[in-house]
């Protein structure tokens, strides 16, 4: 008897191990998360009360927007002035409007839900596509940051990760000129999109071709410029603040960085050092992992620019499945990099990147409960409020520990 009990244990065990290791039911397990998900949202809604941090600022902003203005110096809110693209003052005069001036919050919040499912939904059919592990879903639908950010903050970081990974789930279809329409609609929202234009470069350049790479990105300069067009009259001061590279956050305010000393923090050397670091690690997976599309080197990939043929050639090229799954990681690669190397986080750029973690550190082929473990470090570490020096140096480790597996085990 105990040994047929002992026989039905393995059994199960090892099937349900199978299960959650592959992705037969994917499809299935997805939709019943978003609905699962949805009742959380609903549930949070309903029991949490909203917290105030950007959303009166955004809406003053948008205000004074609406009255006429178009110099961006002059566009300010309570907490400052505008800092993002055109396109967030054209998103939030649509939510303006659909919340009484802003007065709604309770309708807002409900949108934001709309945004928060859609995301949810959008990066489920990445992972599907990709034939993500089954049990890299669930770390998708439990985290109380993103919750947080998207239901109770309204933060415009939402919907620029939205239309990003529609971007990044187009490209997986193979439909290039729609992933990159995406990609610049999400750039005109906030800056941070740039963080994965590296990886598009690599991917567009291997896949498509010099020709059509220039044209994917002639249609974002096009689409930036469409949206400036109303400020045209103020560009100086429109482009100096919807792109400030040069632009330094708070040190109180800083979730990766607490751990060093202020005046490390707003040192020049410290942001030269960090810009050193990004560009040595792009180099570093751009040579590696990023180029097993085409499978060659990197200085191949910068020799074959010097061949003036290659202006002319006009790829056509569909996707395998490895190389769907090489565009997935490239652009979550991209994108961690420059998260591990900014100047300062803060908690609503945990949207950045949280919906990237579980694939990426499935890709590492390490133990599935010591992938849980590191997913559930990052989350304990970013719901730390307010930030700390062991927290901060929690949120570092995660990243280059990430990092550095899948450079090594991918």
């Amino acid at each position: 008897m105990i040994k047929s009990y002992l026989f039905f244990f393995i059994k199960t065990y090892h099937k349900a191990r199978s299960i959650l290791h592959g992705s037969s039911y994917a499809y299935y397990v997805s939709l019943s998360l978003l609905f699962l998900d949805a009742f959380f949202c609903l549930v949070i809604l309903l029991k949490i009360p909203y917290t105030e941090i950007d959303w009166n600022t955004y809406m003053s902003q948008v205000s004074i927007y609406l009255s006429g203005e178009r110099n961006y110096v002059n566009i300010k809110g309570d907490t400052g002035p505008v800092v993002y693209p055109s396109g967030f003052l054209y998103l939030y005069s649509v939510l303006y409007k659909l919340t009484d001036g802003g007065i709604n919050i309770a309708r807002a919040q409900y949108i934001f839900m709309l945004v928060y499912l859609l995301t949810l939904f959008f990066i489920f059919k990445i992972y599907y596509t990709i034939k993500a592990p089954l049990y890299t879903y669930f770390m998708l639908i439990f985290s109380k940051r993103l919750h947080s950010i998207y239901l109770l903050r309204l933060f415009n970081d939402c919907w620029a990760m939205l239309f990003s990974y529609i971007g990044i789930y187009a490209y997986v279809r193979n439909s290039w000129t729609l992933g990159t329409f995406f990609f610049g609609i999400a750039l005109g929202i906030k800056m941070n999109v740039l963080l994965f234009f590296p990886a598009i470069v690599m991917i567009l350049f291997q896949i498509l071709g010099l020709r059509r790479m220039l044209y994917h990105f002639f249609l974002i300069f096009c689409i930036q410029t469409l949206l400036f067009i109303p400020f045209i009259s103020y560009k100086k001061e429109y482009i100096s603040r919807a792109f400030d590279f040069s632009r330094v956050f708070l040190y109180e305010w800083t979730v990766n960085w607490k751990f060093l000393s202020e005046d490390i923090f707003f040192s020049k050397e410290f942001s030269l050092l960090l810009l050193f670091i990004h560009v040595l690690i792009l180099f570093v997976f751009s040579n590696t992992l990023w180029n097993r599309i085409s499978g060659r080197s990197l200085k191949e990939l910068a020799l074959s620019l010097l061949n003036t043929k290659t202006l002319f050639i006009n790829n056509v090229y569909k996707a395998s499945f490895q190389t769907q799954r090489l565009i997935v990681i490239i652009l979550f690669t991209s994108n961690l990099i420059g998260v591990l190397c900014a100047r300062s986080l803060h908690y609503q750029f945990y949207s950045w990147f949280a919906w990237t973690i579980p694939y990426i550190l499935s890709q590492t082929r390490i133990h599935p409960f010591l992938q849980f473990f590191i997913w559930a470090l990052q989350e304990y570490a970013w719901n730390i409020y307010p930030s700390t020096t062991y927290s901060s140096i929690i949120v570092i480790m995660v990243l280059v520990s990430v990092l550095f597996l899948l450079l090594i085990r991918c």
